[in-house]
């Protein structure tokens, strides 16, 4: 059965972008949940087993026996720790392996159903190299944001957390607020640069996409330009999208 492109539609935000393509893919949200929860306990639990260990040698510097006994299950706690994050960097790619490409492949087809409904004119008036390019661009790009959120954000959001509970219960009630209002205000200042560098950002985008776009028009069209000798004209043309790339910012 043939799709049907007319009852094709894409959402037009990032995140109901994505979530298109990962509603369906709950179970490996649910393992990506479970690892960043794990790299969360480790962030924080192993700072504090290498203290208790350190004061425990400090504290018993002459008596082994009881060294020994204090040091025994915060050092197998600490090295069992390396052992299970080995697991799951090991299952992380296991899940990157199952779920990228699937989602490569659905985004790259839809994206070629959307391009297809454009109109004669539009495709006269566009790089079909560049247009090509910002297909695998999208997919390229949603892995990457898809990736930031469940490595960099997700775990390290967990263990501020567990960090500021713990600062709170058991050292002193000051330090967990100061964690997490400095947590706070260190993402609200990161967004606002974030932010104030998309314009920038899209510019740079969109240069890297038409010199692409001519790069591999140029090569599709090689037996053309030798023939009649234009291959000086086709590095000036090009010459034009290096130029603008580099001035983007």
């Amino acid at each position: 059965m043939q799709p049907d492109i007319e009852t094709t539609t894409l959402p037009n935000k990032l995140a109901p972008f994505i979530w298109r393509y990962l509603k369906n893919k709950k179970i490996y949200l649910a393992g990506f949940l479970f690892i960043g929860l794990i790299w969360a306990i480790e962030m924080t639990l192993s700072p504090y087993l290498l203290k208790v260990i350190i004061d425990a040698v400090t504290h018993y510097p002459q008596n082994q026996a009881k060294m020994l006994a204090a040091v025994l299950i915060p050092a197998i706690i600490y090295f069992s720790m390396s052992i299970i994050m080995n697991l799951t960097f090991r299952w992380h790619d296991y899940l990157n392996l199952r779920l990228f490409p699937e989602i490569y492949a659905a985004i790259n087809k839809d994206m070629f159903i959307y391009l297809m409904r454009h109109s004669y004119t539009f495709f006269q008036n566009n790089f079909s190299g560049s247009l090509t390019k910002k297909i695998f661009d999208i997919a390229e790009n949603v892995e990457r944001v898809i990736s930031t959120i469940k490595v960099a954000v997700f775990p390290r959001i967990l263990a501020l957390v567990i960090s500021s509970v713990t600062l709170f219960t058991v050292v002193q009630p000051i330090f967990g607020i100061i964690l997490l209002i400095w947590t706070i205000a260190f993402v609200y200042i990161s967004y606002v640069v974030a932010s104030s560098s998309e314009k920038i950002a899209r510019e740079y985008g969109e240069a890297a996409t038409k010199l692409g776009g001519v790069m591999s028009d140029s090569v599709s069209n090689v037996v053309s330009t030798k023939i009649f000798a234009n291959i000086a004209n086709e590095i000036a043309h090009l010459d034009q999208y290096i130029k603008a790339l580099v001035t983007s910012d």
